[in-house]
């Protein structure tokens, strides 16, 4: 077990109705800022829809694979007793007030999906992998196998609204990330500012020493 059973009522306290909602799925999660990339690609490649490497050191960039959450192969225990510990990053982010959960239909597939368990084995010593609840998929995913799109709030994930696939979801989720909270307060954001200046005057000095 890689958790406590306190672990498990704190992310059902986190996560709220959201859960629910997981909890039958397979789904891979991108910033709202990404999303739009993603549509007009009409796939989500494994780089993220960045043009760079947003998973480094992971296991499924080694392989060109696309990162996804299998809640529902997963036993709900251990999915909500790692959520602190291995994956809150994917709901709790702080470079985006917005993050887009996409559900997948497994039979629309149309490359090898690799599950926790055989995961776990192939990465062990390669690469970083989220145990009991990380799958993935090598190679991309078009957009014909999404199912549900979420928009969920990083500031407090049970705030969440479904939104209409495709493009025309786009006005909605563009209109929330301006109206939802940002999770990360002014007073964090005066402090990171700080010390970037401070930062860029010690590069400075140095450049001129």
């Amino acid at each position: 077990m890689l958790y406590y059973p306190e672990n498990v009522t704190s992310a059902r306290q986190t996560l709220g109705n959201l859960w629910p909602l997981l909890k039958p799925g397979l789904w891979h999660s991108t910033p709202a800022e990404r999303y739009g990339a993603i549509l007009n690609n009409g796939k989500i490649n494994p780089d993220g829809d960045q043009g760079g490497n947003i998973y480094s050191g992971s296991f499924v960039l080694s392989i060109n694979a696309v990162s996804l959450f299998d809640f529902e192969k997963a036993k709900e225990d251990d999915a909500l007793g790692t959520l602190n510990s291995k994956w809150s990053s994917h709901l709790k982010r702080t470079d985006t007030r917005v993050n887009v959960w996409i559900g997948l239909n497994r039979n629309r597939l149309p490359g090898r999906l690799i599950l926790a368990d055989e995961g776990a084995k192939l990465a062990c010593g390669i690469g970083l992998w989220y145990p009991r609840v990380e799958a993935c998929h090598v190679g991309p995913i078009p957009t014909y196998a999404f199912t549900t799109i979420l928009a969920v709030s990083t500031a407090d994930p049970r705030q969440f609204e479904p939104l209409v696939r495709g493009t025309e979801g786009l006005p909605r989720l563009r209109e929330l990330t301006e109206k939802w909270p940002d999770p990360v307060s002014d007073t964090v954001r005066t402090l990171w500012a700080g010390r970037d200046r401070n930062a860029r005057r010690e590069q400075q000095v140095g450049v001129r020493q």
